[in-house]
């Protein structure tokens, strides 16, 4: 698979990114239905919540706008994908403090809502899922730990 493709991915996994600069209110939520390998999470609290206005505006532009914002680069453990890393955040600048409990520069991410992305076709069925979706829970590994962040989705 080629670096293209793999970018392409990270449009969905990275979507949560742009969102979650876009939301102050904070939220309560139930644990997600979504199985996953991480085996910690972030903390009960997110630090925002997404806007489903502003999500259905993100998934009509596409995910090669979206890349076109968020720098991703494929991680690689020997000859094995990962996931993607991220190198900035959506829509802040590169110096930008990092939320508690948020996804941070230099994750890895490794599924979306309990997909992991390997395949153009395993980003479309990520990007299509959160037009419905409630929540987006994104597996990152951050200093090679598994975590999990969740953002509740919100009108």
């Amino acid at each position: 698979m080629n670096d293209a493709f793999m970018r392409f991915f990270l449009t969905s996994a990275l979507l949560v990114l742009v969102l979650t600069g876009c939301a102050t209110q904070q939220y309560n939520f139930e644990e997600p239905a979504v199985s996953s390998t991480a085996s910690s999470q972030v903390d009960a609290t997110p630090p925002s919540v997404v806007d489903r206005t502003i999500l259905d505006a993100v998934l009509s532009d596409g995910p090669g706008r979206f890349l076109q914002r968020m720098p991703v680069t494929p991680q690689r453990q020997g000859n094995a994908f990962i996931g993607f890393r991220i190198l900035a955040l959506y829509g802040q600048p590169p110096d930008a403090e990092p939320t508690v409990n948020g996804v941070h520069v230099g994750d890895v991410v490794t599924a979306v809502n309990g997909i992991s992305i390997r395949r153009p076709d395993d980003l479309m069925r990520v990007w299509n899922g959160l037009r419905n979706a409630r929540q987006i829970v994104v597996d990152v590994k951050r200093r090679s730990k598994p975590l999990r962040v969740i953002y509740p989705i919100v009108r």
